[in-house]
């Protein structure tokens, strides 16, 4: 992007992500439709998630409290709006005699994304995503042996892990612009094995998967699901549009990796998550305490750090009478990843956390439920030893068809 005075640049960005939404707010057609195709065996659906969005770096400075662009480096000229793909995403999903299901999922996300990295001689470079590194996010197959009572559920394939609901719960109905916070505490997503028993009130489930770089060591985690009674049940959803009634999930996590064949950390953690929908208001709590025997050099100095993170976020749905919906939302987090030194912008950039707490205030707009919505918010973090903080506004438009 070109460089101009940060008040007019700041002007024209938000007015022509303002034109773009009002105009597709007025073309798109009132219920958005997938592709799909079926016969007496194999049912098949096509469809496309798109998430473009204006990020600014309203304030950004590091530990040492000096100006910082919105990649994390410290610079004199920093690049105050960047306009990206959060999300760009092609799914095929579908089913084979109802019981084994299928999921394929190409994704380029973060496109257009504004990034630095440093040459061979250490000269800082500011430059695009644009290539968006397209690749397959998801792709399993599953098999369900449903009785009476209970449904058993084997999966295979690349997925994220069933430990951190953070990241794994859909990404078309959170509240805001990015993952919930605790999502930095999350497993790579990576090929392994599956296991739920899933039962009216309770669900029991465990994975083990390959963690990134060597798959000789593991990933393993065991979670269980509550909603205490089986008229509260519910799907987990960061949102759900205001719809009448009650329910809840109370969901708790472990999990570890191992690290006898690399220098990845190594970590044992656990969670608690609470998911609680009432009328029109819809919550998340989660919680998570890792172990970590850190190879890092940010942990040189130790053996072993501890690390926590909490998250607190509550949305309130205002149906209106053309069938749109208004939803203002807040959250609220706090981490400590045991770091030995202050935590810095280059940990802290983009939607990621450090060490520290997190405010975030937004409203969603929805035209179309989670199918075509506009969210605008600001989300301030400030480190918990320095000067690092970021206070940055987003303006995405969402469409899911």
């Amino acid at each position: 992007m070109l460089h101009q005075p940060r008040g007019a640049f700041m002007h024209r960005c938000l007015s022509l992500v303002s034109a773009t939404a009002l105009i597709a707010a007025a073309s798109l057609p009132s219920t958005a439709t997938a592709m799909e195709w079926s016969n007496d065996d194999v049912s098949v659906r096509l469809s496309l998630f798109m998430q473009p969005r204006l990020e600014s770096g309203i304030y950004v400075r590091d530990r040492d409290g000096e100006q910082a662009d919105l990649s994390g480096e410290t610079t004199d000229d920093p690049q105050w709006a960047d306009a990206s793909f959060r999300r760009l995403r092609l799914t095929m999903r579908g089913a084979y005699q109802e019981d084994t299901r299928f999921n394929l999922v190409l994704s380029a996300d973060r496109l257009g994304e504004h990034r630095s990295s440093r040459d061979d001689d250490d000269n800082l470079i500011f430059q695009a995503n644009d290539g968006g590194n397209i690749g397959v996010l998801y792709a399993w197959v599953s098999h369900r042996w449903q009785r009476d009572t209970h449904t058993h559920t084997l999966k295979f394939g690349k997925d994220f892990a069933l430990f951190n609901p953070s990241q794994s719960d859909s990404s078309a109905r959170m509240l805001f612009a990015s993952n919930r916070p605790t999502a930095v505490f999350s497993s790579d997503n990576t090929l392994g094995l599956s296991y739920r028993w899933q039962m009216p009130a309770i669900t029991i489930a465990a994975d083990v998967h390959n963690p990134r770089n060597d798959s000789r060591n593991v990933f393993a985690s065991a979670r269980v699901e509550t909603s205490i009674r089986p008229e509260w049940s519910m799907g987990r959803s960061e949102s759900r549009l205001g719809a009448e009634g009650f329910g809840h999930i109370l969901g708790l996590s472990l999990g570890l990796r191992s690290d006898n064949h690399s220098d990845d950390d190594g970590y044992i953690h656990a969670g608690i998550d609470y998911n609680v929908h009432y009328g029109p208001i819809t919550a998340n709590v989660d919680a998570i305490i890792r172990r970590v025997e850190a190879n890092g050099p940010k942990n040189a100095g130790s053996s072993a750090t501890n690390q926590w993170g909490i998250n607190l976020q509550a949305g309130y749905a205002m149906p209106r009478d053309n069938g749109h919906i208004i939803e203002p939302a807040l959250r609220f987090a706090a981490f400590d990843m045991g770091h030995s030194l202050a935590p810095d912008m280059s940990d802290a950039a983009f939607e990621s956390v450090d060490s520290g707490v997190q405010g975030e205030i937004g409203c969603n707009y929805y035209l179309n439920g989670h199918n075509h919505k506009i969210h605008i918010g600001v989300s301030h973090w400030q480190a918990n030893r320095g000067d690092a903080e970021k206070t940055v506004l987003r303006i995405q438009h969402q469409l899911l068809f």
